[in-house]
């Protein structure tokens, strides 16, 4: 057989005048028109309508058109005013403006400062609960009672047998004095209110003129107290101006806002 008889047997049986596109449309029953009209799409890959497109450029041409007219709208010299200048911060550059507030609370809070400053919590415990060696200031007479007494503990220290909620404390070598590790009448009027106003206790505030007569009435003597020296000698309250718990004060100094810058 020859060659040309073999391709013509594995041509398809096709006629020659067969239209294709009229035979798929045939086994499909759609047009090819029809089967593009009839094709999903995918959500968000809908063509955008031209009017969309049309009425969003309309807005953007009239937008433009407003903010043009306005003026000076967003103009320097509408927001500024002439001559202005800044001044200079009266606290100098980067110092912060902290508010006045209640003197009670301030004092504690910088009490609380020295009072770990000071190492007193090594003895006292952060808890004011105390310790074997070291009698507590929770719920303790001594340091709600009498600020000379108090102040004269902290400033020369004690020694010898004290009782102290009703129990006895008497250890090796007493207190020591803690006025170097407090410094200054601020410091000691901050940490007798904090140790009057903390853990339970309630007392009055410490003010700074009363801590300047107890650093006074220090100079007199040197050495540790005792506790019989305590109520001999300095059972009374400090004299000074007394300051209300709601009195405003100055954060850094701890003086009424009120009063005189000293």
């Amino acid at each position: 057989m020859s060659d040309h008889s073999s391709t013509s047997e594995m041509r398809p049986d096709l006629d020659e005048n067969i239209n294709v596109a009229q035979a798929h449309e045939a086994l499909s029953g759609d047009t090819p028109a029809a089967s593009r009209e009839k094709r999903l799409l995918e959500n968000g890959m809908e063509p955008v309508s031209l009017w969309l497109i049309f009425i969003s450029a309309i807005v953007v041409l009239v937008g433009g058109a407003v903010l043009g007219q306005g003026g000076n709208l967003f103009g320097y010299s509408e927001v500024v005013k002439a001559g202005y200048l800044r001044e200079d911060s009266p606290l100098g550059p980067g110092e912060a403006v902290i508010p006045p507030g209640p003197a009670l609370e301030l004092y504690v809070k910088a009490g609380q400062k020295v009072y770990a400053a000071a190492a007193c919590a090594g003895c006292h415990q952060p808890t004011g609960a105390g310790g074997a060696a070291a009698p507590p200031l929770a719920g303790s007479e001594w340091a709600m009672g009498s600020t000379a007494a108090l102040s004269q503990i902290i400033l020369h220290g004690v020694t010898g047998p004290i009782t102290v909620a009703g129990k006895e404390y008497n250890f090796a070598g007493g207190m020591q004095s803690m006025e170097q590790g407090v410094g200054g009448a601020k410091n000691l009027a901050a940490l007798m209110t904090y140790v009057r106003n903390s853990w339970g206790n309630q007392g009055s505030i410490v003010s700074i003129e009363m801590a300047k007569n107890a650093l006074e009435l220090a100079k007199g003597r040197s050495g540790q107290t005792t506790a019989q020296e305590l109520k001999a000698s300095y059972d009374t309250m400090l004299e000074g101006a007394e300051l209300a718990p709601d009195t405003l004060v100055d954060p850094k100094t701890l003086l009424p806002i009120d009063a005189p810058a000293e």
